[in-house]
């Protein structure tokens, strides 16, 4: 009897730990898979997320985040840094930058939260839903110059449009979304707008991998790791700046927010102006 007692509660203990696991962002048996469309030019393709190793800056401890863009997702590259904080998420481009809000599941209806240091959602409603897998708390917000149009955010997965895209519904110029979402490698949700969890179409599955920028947030001078020519449009896509075949841009005549920037090749990337 003290045997299967025993059994029971390691039983028990099992399936604790796995729910609780399953309502964090930060567990390594996960992976997102988020499908990008620019509009300027048209193009889409897919980029695998995944949690790596920690590590520490004192006093805070941060979860590398790894992201992959070929089909197999075989090959991991640096994406930033995920840290948590009791309910709230923080996401930093790189360990120089500063931490940026990325999620709060504390939040309440009725709540505002002020994501990108310019983008000011609402809490509609706060309910529990099952949803990949698990019943899960379901946060719905929306952007209160755009009544209607929701964004859905999930403990344990994220926003609908992926692991670091909250808030990105309401920019213009790339359209994200969540196409599937693993849990130690079983799928728990596959979105049905997408036939297969890997889309690609204009740009080749590696030639996306090496384009960075840094520091992002920026306040003078905004880097690229490779020479291109090089625009800047604003959300609603707007083009502000041009340059030829650079490594660097002024930003300085900017105002605070988000902006787009485009390479030679169409690739597009975010940044914030502080």
């Amino acid at each position: 009897m003290k045997t299967k007692n025993i059994f029971l509660l390691a039983i028990l203990f099992s399936s604790i730990s796995i729910a609780l696991n399953a309502q964090t962002l930060t567990d390594t048996t996960k992976m997102w898979a988020v499908n990008y469309q620019s509009f300027f030019p048209a193009s889409e393709y897919t980029t695998y997320y995944k949690i790596g190793d920690t590590i520490t800056i004192t006093p805070n401890l941060y979860y590398e985040v790894l992201y992959a863009t070929d089909s197999n997702h075989t090959s991991w590259n640096n994406g930033g840094y995920l840290r948590a904080d009791l309910d709230k998420y923080y996401y930093k481009d790189n360990l120089a930058s500063p931490d940026n809000l990325l999620y709060d599941f504390g939040l309440n209806t009725g709540d505002t939260i002020l994501l990108h240091g310019a983008l000011s959602l609402v809490v509609v409603t706060v309910d529990t839903v099952l949803f990949a897998g698990h019943n899960r708390k379901r946060i719905t917000l929306e952007e209160q110059n755009m009544p209607g149009l929701y964004e859905y955010w999930y403990a344990g997965v994220g926003s609908d449009q992926g692991l670091l895209e909250s808030g990105q519904k309401y920019i213009v110029g790339t359209d994200p979304e969540l196409q599937c979402y693993w849990e130690s490698a079983v799928l728990q949700f596959h979105n049905p707008l997408f036939t297969s969890c890997w889309n690609s179409s204009l740009v080749g599955e590696n030639e996306i991998i090496n384009f960075s920028i840094y520091p992002n947030p920026v306040n003078e001078i905004l880097y690229l790791n490779t020479t291109s020519d090089i625009q800047i449009f604003d959300i609603s896509g707007r083009k502000l700046i041009e340059q030829k075949e650079s490594k660097a841009i002024s930003v300085q005549s900017l105002s605070p927010g988000i902006y787009f920037l485009k390479t030679k090749d169409a690739q597009m990337i975010r940044f914030i102006k502080l």
